[in-house]
C-alpha cells in the first residue's frame, strides 16, 4: 500500500517537471499589431545571445495578431526583433543583442501600435 502511494507521488512529481521542462523549452508568445502596416517579427532561441540566426521569421499582418514561439533552451523566453517596411521597431535597452531584440517571456503580449507618428510597444 505504501509503494503505490509513493508511486503516485513520484508520477505527479516527476510529471510536474516534465511540463516545466517542456514550458521551458518552448516557449510562447502573442504579437498584436494594431498599426495598418505589416509586421516583420524575427525570432531567436533563447540562448542566442547575439541573435545571430534567426529561429523563424514571421510577418503579422496589419490589424491581426499572432502567436509564435521558439526553443528557450531553458531560459524560458524567445529574444524577439521587430520591424515595419524594413525599419527596426521597440528595441531593448537591456543590451539584449546589441539593443535590436526584446526578450518575451512564454505567455506575455507584444501590442504594436502607431502614437502621434511613433511606433511604440507594450509588453504585457
Amino acid at each position: 500500500m505504501l509503494s503505490r502511494a509513493l508511486t503516485a507521488v513520484f508520477i505527479c512529481v516527476f510529471a510536474g517537471f516534465f511540463f516545466t521542462a517542456i514550458a521551458e523549452a518552448s516557449p510562447r508568445f502573442t504579437v498584436e499589431n494594431t498599426t495598418w502596416n505589416k509586421v516583420k517579427v524575427m525570432i531567436y532561441n533563447g540562448d542566442d545571445s547575439l541573435c545571430t540566426v534567426s529561429f523563424k521569421s514571421k510577418p503579422v499582418l496589419w490589424r491581426d495578431s499572432k502567436t509564435l514561439g521558439c526553443n528557450g533552451a531553458g531560459k524560458g523566453q524567445c529574444k524577439v526583433q521587430l520591424s515595419i517596411q524594413d525599419k527596426q521597431i521597440c528595441g531593448s535597452e537591456k543590451n539584449t543583442c546589441d539593443n535590436k531584440a526584446i526578450k518575451m517571456n512564454g505567455g506575455s503580449t507584444i501590442k504594436v501600435s502607431l502614437v502621434d507618428d511613433e511606433y511604440q510597444c507594450e509588453i504585457s
